[in-house]
């Protein structure tokens, strides 16, 4: 499945507005060297896809935000998180 992002269209605006808010808080770093090496590094992981960001955040930093997110587009807050998938 392909997915195409229109950014004239609010409610996908939004959408991805909302992913993005989960992470709020996150240091942004800045890496300035390229790395090629397959599977672990330094506590981070590589894929073809690139090198994931180490996250920062705790996890009572995600469900406030969380939270905070399904308050503004009024959903039922969760009390907990379900590990760290946000569908």
């Amino acid at each position: 499945m392909k997915l195409k992002f229109d950014p004239s269209l609010d409610y996908q605006r939004g959408a991805m507005d909302a992913v993005v808010s989960v992470f709020d808080g996150q240091p942004f770093v800045h890496a300035g060297t390229l790395v090629l090496q397959t599977g672990p590094i330094d506590g981070l992981f590589q894929s073809e896809l690139g090198i994931g960001n180490r996250l920062a955040l705790d996890e009572e930093e995600i469900l406030d935000n969380v939270r905070a997110i399904q308050e503004a587009n009024g959903i039922e807050k969760c009390e907990v998180l379900q590990g760290m998938e946000f569908s």
